[in-house]
C-alpha cells in the first residue's frame, strides 16, 4: 500500500468476509469484503486494474479470471525493501536517439569537412 501511494496509483484492498480488520488503511483506500467467487465475478465484469497483488497462492479459478482480464498476477512475497516492491507498480520507459553514419545523419554529428 505504501508503494502504490508513493507511485500515486489507486489501490483497492479485497479481503474475505471473515478477515480481521486491516491495519494501516486510511479513508482513501477502499476495503472490499468479498468471497473469492465474488472477486472472480468482479474481475470478469469490471476492468478495475492492471495488476492483482495476492499474498498467498491464488486458486486456479482466480488466476484464470485474472488472465482473462489481462491482469498481471503478482504472487511473490511482499518485501520491506521499497526499491524491490516498487518494481511491480512502475512502468519503465527508455527513450533513445539512434544516429547512423550512413543514412539520416543528424546535424549534431560532425561530418567530414567539405
Amino acid at each position: 500500500m505504501l508503494a502504490t501511494r508513493l507511485c500515486g496509483t489507486p489501490v483497492t484492498v479485497s479481503v474475505p468476509p471473515s478477515a480481521p480488520d486491516v491495519a494501516g488503511l486510511d479513508g482513501d483506500i477502499p476495503l472490499v469484503r468479498e468471497t473469492e467467487a465474488a472477486l472472480v465475478a468482479r474481475l470478469e465484469t469490471d476492468r478495475m486494474a492492471d495488476r492483482l497483488r495476492v499474498f498467498e497462492p491464488p486458486s486456479p479459478a482466480l488466476r484464470a479470471a485474472a488472465n482473462r482480464a489481462h491482469l498481471a498476477v503478482i504472487d511473490a512475497p511482499v518485501v520491506a525493501n521499497g526499491l524491490l516492491e516498487l518494481r511491480w507498480y512502475l512502468r519503465e520507459q527508455t527513450c533513445t536517439q539512434v544516429v547512423h553514419r550512413y543514412g539520416n545523419v543528424s546535424d549534431s554529428i560532425p561530418g567530414p569537412a567539405p
